[in-house]
C-alpha cells in the first residue's frame, strides 16, 4: 500500500513538472510569434510607406494609371502590416496579462487579436481582388493586342510570299526571254 501511495504521489508530482514545463514552452512560443508578428508588422508599415511616399522612385518609369495602381495597393498593405502590428501587440499584452488577476483585460486584449485579425484577412482579401482585376482586365487588354498582332504578322507574311512568288516568276521570265 505505501509503494501504491508514494508512487502515485511521485506520477503526479512528474506530470506537474511536466505541465509547468508545457505551459513555458507554449508562452515562450507565444512571446516569440507574437515578437515575429509585430516585427513584420512594423517592417511592412516602413517598407510599404515608402512606395506609398515615392511610388516614381520605387516603381521606376510607370505609365500614371499603373503608378496610382501601385501606390494604392501600397496603401492597402501598409495597412495590412499595421493590422499585423497591432495584432503582435495584442498577443503580447494578452500573454503577460494573467487571466485569474484580470479576466476583462485578458479577454480584451484576445478579442483585440481575433478583431483585428479578421480585418486585416479582409483587407488582404480586398487586396488580392484589386490586383486580380487589375492584371486580369490588363490581360485581356494584352492578349486582344497579341491576337490583332499575330494576325497582321500572318497577313504581312502572305504578302511577303506573295511578292517572292511574284518576283521569282518574274525572274524566270525574264530568264526565259533572254535564253530566246
Amino acid at each position: 500500500m505505501r509503494g501504491f501511495i508514494f508512487g502515485d504521489l511521485e506520477h503526479w508530482t512528474s506530470a506537474a513538472i511536466f505541465a509547468e514545463t508545457s505551459i513555458a514552452v507554449v508562452r515562450w512560443t507565444g512571446i516569440i510569434v507574437a515578437g515575429f508578428v509585430l516585427a513584420f508588422g512594423v517592417w511592412q508599415v516602413r517598407e510599404q510607406r515608402d512606395r506609398v511616399r515615392r511610388p516614381k522612385a520605387r516603381f521606376g518609369a510607370q505609365p500614371e494609371k499603373e503608378l496610382e495602381f501601385l501606390k494604392r495597393q501600397a496603401f492597402r498593405r501598409m495597412q495590412t502590416g499595421g493590422l499585423a502590428a497591432l495584432v503582435g501587440f495584442s498577443m503580447l499584452v494578452g500573454l503577460h496579462v494573467p487571466a485569474q488577476d484580470a479576466p476583462g483585460w485578458w479577454a480584451a486584449a484576445w478579442l483585440a487579436v481575433l478583431f483585428f485579425s479578421g480585418w486585416a484577412a479582409l483587407l488582404a482579401l480586398v487586396d488580392a481582388t484589386s490586383t486580380w482585376l487589375h492584371y486580369s482586365s490588363d490581360g485581356g487588354k494584352a492578349e486582344a493586342e497579341k491576337i490583332l498582332l499575330e494576325y497582321q504578322m500572318k497577313k504581312m507574311r502572305e504578302k511577303a510570299e506573295r511578292l517572292r512568288d511574284e518576283r521569282v516568276a518574274s525572274e524566270k521570265k525574264e530568264s526565259e526571254n533572254k535564253d530566246e
